[in-house]
Formats: structure tokens, sequence, C-alpha cells
């Protein structure tokens, strides 16, 4: 009921579907004025490049897929979790982690990943840090009915095995940079509350004690 009575929610979902066909339509125009190849070596996560030093790529080759069904199952994923985390964990956090498993993921499949295809794209890194957040933080602050957060801890698993096992392409050490990135953010934003907390109770029981 909540999800599709909620006004926040509705937004959430505009902005977000708004944003994934900003970037594919980006693609598109791309693809067919210059070609899908050229647009990747032009802002792409080109695995020689970012050897050379292009490591502007870090921000730009997430937003490049490889093809319509690629974009498809991450526009999908996006709208799924992303617009949960952005109405219960908040829109800052969500957008950060976002971005930053995205900058994390390429960079970590270049170093450490199989080099299969030349480069490295899609921004099912920064959906599975998202994912990550809202589990831990669900978990941690009681977000969501339990069913429901071990549902997702399900979809990110499933999603992670089976691109790895379906495709010899899958982009595996990214989507784990992902899941530690969205964890290591909701811990970090655990103990920063904790601590917080502490520190105003301490705060207002020493205007107790004055008092």
């Amino acid at each position: 009921y909540w999800l599709h009575s909620s006004n926040e929610v509705k937004r959430n979902f505009r902005f977000l579907s708004l944003t994934m066909v900003g970037i594919g339509l980006l693609q598109l125009f791309f693809v067919i004025t210059v070609g899908n190849l050229a647009y990747f070596e032009a802002v792409g996560g080109m695995y020689d490049l970012l050897g050379e030093g292009q490591y502007w790529r870090l921000l730009t080759g997430a937003y490049l897929h490889y093809s319509v069904m690629h974009y498809a199952i991450n526009f999908f994923l996006l709208l799924s979790v992303g617009v949960l985390s952005v109405a219960l964990v908040g829109s800052f956090p969500s957008l950060f982690v976002f971005l930053l498993g995205n900058v994390a993921g390429v960079f970590c499949q270049y170093a450490w990943g199989e080099q299969v295809l030349g480069s490295v794209g899609g921004v099912s890194f920064g959906i599975y840090a998202v994912s990550t957040l809202l589990i831990v933080k669900s978990l941690n602050d009681k977000l969501l009915p339990v069913a429901i957060t071990f549902k997702i801890v399900t979809l990110v698993l499933f999603g992670i095995i089976s691109s790895e096992i379906l495709s010899t392409n899958a982009a595996t050490v990214g989507h784990i940079a992902g899941v530690v990135i969205g964890g290591g953010v909701a811990l970090l934003l655990f103990i920063t509350d904790k601590l917080l907390k502490k520190s105003g109770h301490a705060k207002n029981s020493a205007s107790i004690n004055k008092l």
C-alpha cells in the first residue's frame, strides 16, 4: 500500500526512471551517430586507456551498457531497489553510495578482474552498493520487515551468482566491490549514529546534573 500510495515513492520512481532513460538515450544517440565501440573508446571504461592513466574514465565508464538487455536489467534492478533506498535511507546516502559503488566497481574490475572484453560498463556496481546499503540499514534500524530484507539479499546473491555462471564476461569483482562499498557506508552511518546518540545522551545527562 505504501509503495502505491506514497508521493515520496512516486517522486523517487520518476527521478530514477528519468535518470536511467537519460543514460539510455545518451548512449543511443552516440550509437546511432558514431557507433557503440567509438562511444566506449571516447568515455568508456577501456582497460588499456585506464592503464595509460586516463582515470577520469572511472567516473564515466559504468554508465555505458553493452546491449539493450544489459541496460534493461539494470533499469529494472535500480527501480526495484533504488526507490526503497531513497525513501527509507535517504536521497543523499543512496546517491552517494550509487556513484561511489560505480567508481569502485569499474576500478576493481579493471585492477583485479578478468579483462575479456577489454572494457567494463554497466551501473550494476552502484545498484549492488545501494542494495547492500539498504540491507544493512534495514537490519540495523528495522526499516523493512525481515522477510523483505532477505528477499533483497536473495536478489543480490542471485544476481552475482547467475551472472557469473551464465556469462564469461561477468564483472564479478566489480559487483563484489559494490557490495563492499554499500555495506561499508552502512556500517559507517551506523557507527556515526551511535556516536551522535552517545554524545547527545552525555550532554543531556550533564544538563540534568547541573539542574
